[in-house]
């Protein structure tokens, strides 16, 4: 399995698909999935998979992007294309750098996602009756 399905797969079965933080903290290497893999690239940018990996769950439909702030509705953002959700993730990332900073300097793991990040993840959901729906944790 790719790095990318990796993460995903991880994000998804280990973290109940619960928000863009979770999805930062397997990027960063938590919930062991690392240790599951043979090569692990030299120059490994959590950033990078972040984003691939997120990309990977919006194309697929595992996951919507939902909208915490006035600036996007639900509605608006369910007309983009992943790739346009996708943007709009990137245009208000801050970076590990900052993000380590502000963990650090509040002492709380996830900081950013949790005061200033105006997006989050649904995940979907099928109950035994095959029936779909969109779950946030």
């Amino acid at each position: 399995m790719d790095i990318t399905k990796k993460i995903s797969h991880t994000f998804l079965n280990q973290c109940g698909g619960m928000d863009l933080g979770y999805l930062w903290d397997v990027a960063l290497g938590c919930y062991s999935w690392m240790d599951e893999l043979v090569n692990l690239p030299n120059e490994y940018n959590p950033e990078e998979y972040f984003f691939k990996s997120l990309k990977y769950l919006l194309d697929n439909k595992l996951c919507k992007l939902r909208s915490n702030s006035e600036r996007l509705s639900n509605a608006e953002i369910e007309k983009l294309t992943p790739g346009e959700q996708l943007s709009l993730v990137k245009e208000i990332w801050v970076g590990k750098e900052e993000m380590d900073r502000l963990d650090k300097e509040n002492q709380y793991m996830g900081w950013w996602f949790l005061t200033s990040c105006p997006y989050y993840l649904a995940h979907k959901k099928i109950d035994k009756n095959g029936n779909i729906f969109w779950l946030v944790n």
